[in-house]
């Protein structure tokens, strides 16, 4: 086992700047009191106290520092020269700061947010051993990633393969905690106890030792703060009701919050056991009766390969009728949360979004660059004033090194001050950042030692790269030309150009960008969804048991207004089987007329008839993508083979048109509409009269009759369908922001360049005028060949959209066109 030690590079510090006279006794002192530290409080507190006791011990000691005490003088003497040319050039200092504190402030935003997203779960102990089990299922040409898999399959896996040290089960749950004073609205996990050991939960209250029976509960100290259980939780029952069913559960134990990076996180779980004991038998039997999330933890890493193809062999022999069309894999932990294939559900906290984290880190990547190209062009744009600088150095002696590391202390002074503002601006934004992406950043985020390295690395970074160019031009000049004034630098060199055709490439990008993915969203917003939403209300998660919502149905349907009212299911997940051909599909129960009361087409056959008792339990309504993928001619009287509870091989009576019942964004899939009681009620809508308002305290009035105390919460449903494309405003709002920074940041480089062309061609611009040119003839003379640069920026910068753009609006089925509208 090796032994820890303090980071090599303050040893090596204290090697150079120490007397050697000193050095051990110094580095004695600090190593004693490292080891002892690192025993007491850990590694990080002893890391962090070394390198502070370190630098104090170099500063304090500074007057017997013998070894470079020149180096310490001409790093005095650099940032001093350097502070009086920004203190002298302020107009300059102000813009190429300025400049640089935007770029660095953007890059620092998208590396809080990356390094935020890339960090989920990595710090779990022996995270690189945990798996979710997830399933490629390829029932014909179109291949499907399940992220989940069946009860049947852990309990098999778990017995069955040695290499699998242990295994935990997950399902969700979205309920009401009943109080004394009101209900509270809690999302739940169900889960085996060896999520606590997954997790790590370390517990203030209980133990967890206990947590292996039905109705048994752990709870985070945040619900126990908002339940106001503290220091009395252990041995408390809970009343949780989840739809029509009621439980009590008892408090185990409460543990500490679990960190918002983590894939698997709730602030109530409840033991796995309680699902078991009420659980249907073929929920516990179905082999692909995917309903679950199965975390594994192996034995070694390296077993991967070998438990995949274990997990394959016993799929197989487990249902003849999969085959070769599913095959099982095992997705890291530390990839779920942006990996968005298989999808996050049943106990698998919501996703990142991959697109948006590149797209933020591509824009302050951008920004950040721009910024430096800047930097560069003003320093050069100087040049004049400089040469003689230059050259008198060089006549009393100094050093093309010597004046090269001059520049760069500039460049390092300048990105300390832009640092400086730069943090400021991000204090200032982190709320609105916060808002933004839906996150709860604070100040404990820029403290983190990683953030801190981080951002030191970048601010640094910047330094050095945007000082090199200019510190290389500059200190090259020659001497009796600078004198004279005759030093010249090429103005329309290649480099400059290059320089700054590329800002206009990326700013042009951005442009083009932003207008296509506002004309894409608006597209999709506007989209023909089939269904006419206006005046519809949607109530969603109904509480209470299904004679209740029933009621309340009937009751809505009654009053004044009100023109229909209808309840679903949802839409829920399954396939058919007809020989060997399998189609996934979605199904859907309803209560009411939902046909008539969105406006659906009814293409061929009838609607739903409560006169006609077969209607119930034998008669279905599929859409057209149904029949075209079951290539049906004649679907009408067709029998289908369709078995869900009541439902055996029933009939269709109608076909109605590819409404989209998600969103634009998705191909309407096969749809199979029923009004059998299998699967509960979830939802209601509600279809106001034309003309008529919403009377809210009428709704509530009637809704506490059914379902008091849960409180009353609706949505409108066109509110509902236009929330599927907040990510994509989202983006558009982050790329506008790119946008308006770059073009800003590019037009000051614009201004940086022509200022240098502007200073070399002064006498010629004057004999130009005594010669009898006009302003005119002035102003094209002098930016001709910028116009140039520009507009091959503007081509440019549209070909590389045109690449990008086109491959983010392949994305989605429909889309726009990328080109002029």
């Amino acid at each position: 086992m090796s032994v820890a030690e303090p980071p090599k590079w303050i040893n090596r510090l204290l090697e150079k700047y120490c007397a050697p006279s000193e050095l051990e006794e110094v580095q004695g002192d600090l190593y004693e009191a490292y080891h002892w530290r690192l025993k007491d409080r850990g590694r990080l507190h002893a890391n962090s106290l070394f390198i502070i006791e370190a630098l104090r011990m170099l500063y304090l000691n500074r007057p017997r520092f013998t070894q470079n005490n020149m180096s310490i003088m001409l790093c005095r003497h650099y940032f001093k020269t350097g502070f009086r040319f920004l203190k002298k050039n302020n107009l300059y200092a102000i813009f190429n700061i300025i400049g640089l504190a935007l770029g660095i402030s953007f890059c620092w935003v998208a590396y809080l947010y990356t390094q935020d997203e890339m960090s989920y779960d990595r710090y779990l102990p022996e995270y690189e051993k945990m798996y979710r089990i997830v399933m490629d299922f390829k029932p014909d040409d179109q291949m499907e990633y399940i992220g989940g898999s069946s009860h049947a399959m852990s309990v098999k896996f778990e017995e069955s393969i040695p290499e699998i040290a242990q295994v935990v089960k997950l399902q969700t749950g979205q309920g009401m905690i009943l109080t004394d004073r009101e209900p509270i609205r809690q999302s739940y996990l169900l889960a085996d106890q060896g999520l606590i050991d997954i997790l790590q939960l370390s517990f203030i209250e209980g133990a967890a030792g206990s947590f292996d029976q039905p109705n048994d509960v752990i709870i985070s100290e945040a619900l126990a703060a908002k339940l106001n259980v503290r220091g009395k939780a252990a041995g408390t029952i809970l009343s949780v009701v989840d739809g029509d069913e009621s439980m009590e559960v008892i408090i185990r134990g409460v543990y500490r919050d679990i960190p918002l990076n983590t894939s698997v996180r709730s602030d109530m779980i409840i033991s796995y056991a309680s699902y078991v004991s009420k659980a249907p038998e073929r929920r516990l039997t179905s082999w692909f009766d995917i309903n679950m999330n199965t975390i594994i933890k192996l034995h070694d890493v390296g077993a991967k390969a070998a438990v995949e193809q274990k997990m394959d062999v016993i799929s197989k022999a487990s249902d003849d009728e999969l085959g070769d069309k599913a095959t099982l894999r095992l997705q890291p932990l530390s990839e779920i949360h942006l990996n968005n294939a298989y999808g996050h559900y049943n106990g698998i906290a919501r996703g990142g979004n991959i697109r948006m984290m590149k797209l933020f880190a591509a824009i302050g990547l951008f920004c950040l660059f721009i910024s430096m190209i800047n930097y560069a062009n003003f320093n050069i744009s100087l040049y004049i004033h400089r040469a003689r600088e230059v050259a008198l150095r060089k006549v009393l002696g100094a050093q093309r090194s010597g004046i090269f590391y001059q520049f760069i202390t500039e460049s390092i002074l300048s990105c300390l001050i832009a640092g400086v503002l730069a943090l400021v601006i991000l204090l200032l934004i982190l709320p609105y950042f916060s808002d933004f992406v839906s996150k709860q950043y604070d100040l404990s985020y820029l403290i983190n030692l990683r953030f801190i390295g981080g951002a030191t690395i970048i601010l640094f970074a910047t330094a050095i790269i945007s000082g090199v160019y200019p510190a290389l031009v500059l200190s090259k000049f020659a001497i009796v030309k600078s004198l004279k004034g005759e030093q010249k630098i090429g103005a329309g060199s290649w480099i400059t150009q290059a320089l700054l055709g590329l800002q206009f490439v990326i700013a042009t990008g951005l442009i083009a960008g932003v207008l296509t993915m506002n004309d894409q969203v608006n597209y999709l917003s506007n989209f023909d969804t089939k269904i006419n939403y206006d005046n519809v209300i949607y109530l969603d998660n109904m509480p209470g048991e299904e004679p209740a919502i029933r009621q309340f149905v009937s009751a809505l349907s009654q009053m004044s207004g009100i023109s229909n009212v209808a309840a679903i299911s949802g839409y829920n997940g399954t396939r058919i089987t007809e020989g060997d051909h399998q189609l996934p599909l979605n199904h859907l129960r309803v209560h009411g007329n939902l046909i008539d009361l969105l406006d659906i087409g009814l293409a061929e056959g009838r609607n739903f008839n409560e006169n006609i008792i077969s209607d119930k339990k034998q008669s279905i309504i599929v859409n057209r993508t149904f029949v075209k993928r079951m290539q049906l001619d004649q679907p009408i009287g067709a029998k289908v083979p369709f078995n869900y509870g009541e439902l055996q091989d029933p009939t269709i009576i109608g076909v109605v048109e590819d409404y989209m019942f998600s969103s634009a964004k998705n191909k309407v899939a096969p749809l199979v509409i029923y009004q059998s009681e299998e699967y509960p009620l979830q939802s209601v809508y509600v279809k106001l009269s034309d003309n008529a308002s919403f009377d809210r305290d009428k709704f509530e009035s009637a809704w506490k009759d059914y379902f008091d105390p849960f409180p009353f919460e609706y949505s409108l449903l066109e509110d509902y369908y236009q929330s599927a494309y907040e990510s994509e405003r989202k983006m558009i709002q982050l790329v506008g922001l790119g946008c308006m920074v770059a073009i800003f940041l590019a037009a000051m480089g614009l201004l940086g360049i022509v200022g240098l062309q502007l200073v070399h061609r002064v006498k010629e611009i004057s004999i130009r005028k005594v010669l009898g040119a006009n302003a005119r003839s002035l102003y094209r003379v002098t930016t001709q060949q910028y116009l140039r640069v520009v507009s091959v920026g503007l081509i440019g910068g549209l070909s590389i959209a045109h690449i990008l753009i086109s491959s983010w609006l392949e994305n989605y089925p429909f889309h726009v066109e990328f080109g002029a509208k």
